[in-house]
């Protein structure tokens, strides 16, 4: 008998794990692609999106500005560096650029390195700018 509460103890708790670390994950995670304005809602809710920009330095501080609080890890450094900004693989990320090209190249590193919840942001940061969302701009 002691063993089955036991046991049943161990399932109920191991579910309430899985059940908390789902709940973390921000909402649009499951999607592969991100509006702009559904990322900016997350962020707004504190939702616990990383942004990673992935275009060139010069690109990252040029006229179309970057997302605040983006980190900026270029693509030909991400396998290398995204540990720095996500060092968790259920992380959500999301993944930025110019127009989403060099985005859609990113979540495939991602996705062979073991990252779930790298969505690409739709149309990146001319869409962004489109909407006219507040953008970071210079070094």
């Amino acid at each position: 008998m002691l063993k089955k509460i036991l046991l049943f103890a161990l399932i109920l708790g191991i579910g309430w794990l899985l059940l908390r670390l789902w709940r973390r994950v921000p909402r649009g995670a499951q999607a592969t692609e991100l509006s702009v304005r559904d990322l900016q809602r997350g962020l707004r809710a504190g939702e616990s999106w990383v942004v990673v920009d992935v275009r060139g330095a010069a690109e990252f501080n040029d006229d179309l500005g970057h997302i605040h609080d983006a980190r900026h890890v270029p693509l030909e450094a991400l396998a290398v560096r995204i540990k720095d900004c996500a060092p968790s693989a259920t992380q959500a990320i999301a993944l930025v650029c110019r127009t989403g090209s060099r985005a859609r190249q990113a979540q495939r590193v991602l996705g062979r390195l073991g990252y779930q919840h790298a969505c690409v942001v739709r149309g990146g940061m001319q869409e962004w700018v489109a909407a006219q969302l507040p953008v970071v701009r210079g070094g």
